[in-house]
């Protein structure tokens, strides 16, 4: 598939209405089909009279840096213009994309943040801050309900999230409950390799595919994160600091090994990963966390809102 006008028109007129991110010429090509997890042989596209009415992306890959890479076949994203989408055509895309993976030895079909191929999307209610990755399907969409149909199931609700970081200030309860941890051994600082041992097997214990992953691969590129260590053993994580060219902070995660959980760490911890972000001219903050997940009551405290939800969604192949 080469013909990237008409895919940058329809991503433009159509892909944009569903809250992808516009895209210029260099940015469709740098995101899609010249990024390293595109294949052409997962890219279906719908067409009325040689314009694009409908697309759908798939990706399957067998490196490291896909979690489950042998077992799931990830859909980036199923587009359609609003008169055609509906069960037909929608369906017709989701067939394509479930027999190319069926063929390549994978056992389920998946909308989730597992996806590699990161398609950048606007909130609706931010003046187009943007987040880097959907972490599935919106709740109450048509492709959402659409799916329920086809044999897609709810893996789980993720919460969509904003903060404009610039107003953010650390409070005096935190900056006690810092010093009370140190006199105890456990301090929140950036990584120095000198400092911080143990990563590994704090990977192991979280047994977080993903982070996993991504984790080593930004130490690897000295990128700025902030660990807990507890006498210079690793024991929690967030980061890095990271100010994208839209003013977004980006970041991998927040984690706190079980043993140190009910300290107040991962609250003084999220709370050290703003103060970063401030200080390195970030201007918000995205991030997405599920509908369950303790942390989410964290962020709302530090100044975060609820922006939308959505569903990772999962199909068994046959």
């Amino acid at each position: 598939m080469t013909n990237i006008k008409s895919l940058l028109d329809f991503w433009n007129t159509v892909a944009t209405t569903k809250g992808y991110k516009p895209l210029s010429e260099s940015e469709l090509k740098t995101v899609i089909t010249e990024n390293r997890y595109y294949n052409p042989d997962l890219d279906y596209r719908f067409e009325v009279n040689g314009e694009i009415k409908g697309f759908a992306l798939g990706v399957m890959g067998d490196d490291e840096t896909i979690p489950f890479a042998n077992k799931a076949g990830y859909i980036s994203c199923c587009i359609f213009d609003d008169e055609y989408e509906d069960d037909k055509h929608v369906g017709e895309a989701l067939d394509y994309l479930e027999r190319k993976f069926r063929n390549g030895g994978r056992e389920r079909s998946e909308f989730s943040f597992y996806n590699p191929m990161r398609l950048s999307w606007c909130m609706a209610k931010q003046n187009g801050h943007e987040h880097n990755n959907r972490p599935g399907v919106l709740i109450g969409s048509k492709l959402y309900e659409i799916l329920k149909r086809k044999g897609y199931e709810t893996k789980t609700l993720e919460c969509s999230m904003h903060m404009d970081i610039r107003s953010f200030e650390m409070p005096k309860e935190m900056k006690k409950l810092e010093e009370n941890l140190r006199a105890k051994g456990i301090t929140i600082d950036y990584y120095s390799e000198d400092d911080i041992t143990g990563i590994h097997e704090f990977l192991e214990r979280l047994n977080n595919a993903l982070w996993s992953i991504q984790i080593p691969d930004s130490l690897r590129k000295k990128e700025p994160l902030i660990f807990v260590s507890d006498n210079g053993k690793a024991a929690g994580f967030t980061g890095p600091t990271i100010r994208e060219p839209s003013g977004r902070g980006y970041f991998l995660g927040v984690a706190v090994d079980e043993a140190y959980r009910g300290m107040g760490i991962g609250t003084l911890l999220f709370h050290k990963l703003c103060s970063g972000f401030k200080e390195a001219g970030v201007e918000y903050v995205t991030l997405f966390t599920g509908k369950d997940n303790k942390a989410l009551e964290i962020y709302k405290k530090v100044g975060f809102t609820v922006e939308e939800e959505f569903a990772t969604m999962r199909k068994t192949l046959n």
